[in-house]
């Protein structure tokens, strides 16, 4: 697939290992020419020949750290009009706020949120003027589900958070994109030296932490596969930005998963997407005999709609008072949400 971003221009940072190498990687066998930041020399530039002798693409280095003012000056400098922007740094270490100084918080606040903010000041119209542009965040999943170690990261990174949200729905109607990729666990640097500390702290060997915070069911991607998937949906929704005005297509960006990365992976992934009614739900339910418990959804207002119209029915479990508030609020089951059932006692 071609994800139409050959010949661009991309710069990467903390890109000598981990993600940051990761997303170098793809981008260049993508066909981009890019130019990658370290602070480390020696890992830098054997991160770019190993790139380089990978995909033969062109591939720049520059040391130096992308958290300082004359860091960001020689990235710039080195790549002066990207077309893609890759933001990311090295995140604070782990530990307990009450030991944490207010320059703790200050130097978290800067690697992990005014910088990116400068970056995107320094590229982003630029990218407008040219009509295209795609600025990548790698933050933490620790924005959504906040990890209680990593309190200098879950409020610099939310904070991160917060100022693009507002800033994306700006850029995007000039072709400019502006994503946070929440990343959980992969088997980096970062991550060993989190368990590390971790394990410390509590008294017990590596080891030991690492199976326990790598239960069976959660596995450690390949860096290469999930960086690969996040460049397919950005295409795949710059392939819908892209339709004329009054394209059936442009309808999925109605939809608030249009603009978050799992979301619009779902929507570019199913190729058909059934949908039944309430009241079909309700006939299979019979004919299973099972009983419905109930409707859990993301946004708040929707239970709180339906105790508005139903308040009679406490529990919410009538399908058809679910029905009727459908045909008056046809939005209410387009995001995402969840049924529960049980077998009768």
């Amino acid at each position: 697939m071609d994800l139409g971003i050959r010949g661009k221009n991309a710069l990467v940072c903390a890109a000598s290992k981990g993600l940051g190498k990761g997303c170098a990687l793809s981008l260049a066998r993508e066909g981009a020419n890019v130019t990658i930041l370290a602070r480390g020399r020696e890992a830098l530039d054997q991160a770019a020949a190993e790139i380089r002798g990978a995909t033969g693409a062109a591939v720049k280095a520059v040391a130096g750290d992308i958290t300082t003012a004359e860091g960001r000056a020689a990235a710039l400098a080195a790549c002066p009009q990207p077309d893609i922007l890759v933001n990311n740094a090295g995140g604070p270490p782990p530990g307990d706020f009450r030991n944490w100084s207010r320059e703790d918080w200050i130097k978290a606040v800067n690697d992990n949120m005014l910088t990116p903010i400068e970056l995107i000041k320094a590229t982003v119209d630029g990218m407008i003027a040219r009509k295209f542009g795609r600025i990548v965040n790698i933050t933490s999943n620790s924005v959504k589900a906040p990890i209680e170690e990593l309190g200098l990261s879950n409020a610099a990174r939310s904070g991160l958070t917060g100022f693009v949200a507002g800033l994306a729905r700006k850029t995007v109607r000039h072709n400019v994109t502006i994503n946070n990729l929440l990343p959980g666990q992969f088997a980096t640097d970062r991550l060993k030296s989190n368990l590390a500390a971790r394990a410390k702290s509590l008294g017990q060997p590596f080891e030991q932490e690492r199976r326990e915070q790598a239960p069976a069911h959660l596995h450690l991607h390949r860096l290469r596969e999930r960086a690969l998937e996040r460049l397919f949906v950005c295409r795949a929704r710059q392939l819908v930005l892209a339709e004329p005005a009054g394209s059936p297509v442009r309808a999925v960006t109605l939809s608030r998963d249009f603009y978050s990365a799992s979301g619009a992976r779902d929507l570019a992934m199913h190729v058909k997407e059934h949908r039944f009614t309430t009241a079909q739900i309700g006939e299979w339910l019979r004919a299973l005999a099972l009983d419905l418990l109930g409707f859990e959804f993301e946004d708040p207002s929707v239970p709180a709609a339906y105790r508005q119209r139903f308040p009679r029915d406490a529990a919410a479990t009538s399908l058809e008072n679910w029905g009727r508030l459908e045909d008056e609020h046809p939005e209410i089951f387009a995001g995402m949400y969840q049924f529960w059932v049980a077998k009768p006692a």
